[in-house]
């Protein structure tokens, strides 16, 4: 590694205490998953009935089933949301925060 004049690496950095910080709270904001409204609403279906299938839920919010297979498909992707056994006989389960703050 090359040193410049004063004998140091050119990349060291002083850093002030307030880049941690900013740091930090900047990757806490990027924990937190945006759902849309639809997925707010899945949420609140699996959360009173794990075992609700995607066609139940088409049904109670009046979209065609391949709607609710997309929106389980990125809420699985987001790690928010798992499925457990098989597809007849599995159940979901919601792994993400449930603050009342997201409703």
């Amino acid at each position: 590694m090359r040193s410049n004049e004063t004998g140091t690496s050119p990349y060291v950095f002083n850093v002030s205490s307030d880049v941690s910080s900013d740091v930090s709270s900047s990757v806490g904001s990027l924990s937190v998953v945006q759902l849309s409204d639809r997925q707010k609403k899945i949420r609140e279906l699996i959360l009173k009935d794990s075992f609700i299938s995607a066609q139940q839920m088409s049904v109670v919010l009046s979209v065609v089933p391949r709607t609710i297979w997309r929106d389980l498909a990125d809420l699985q992707k987001k790690g928010v949301l798992v499925r457990e056994g098989n597809t007849s006989a599995g159940h979901w389960i919601w792994v993400g925060a449930t603050t009342d703050n997201d409703k």
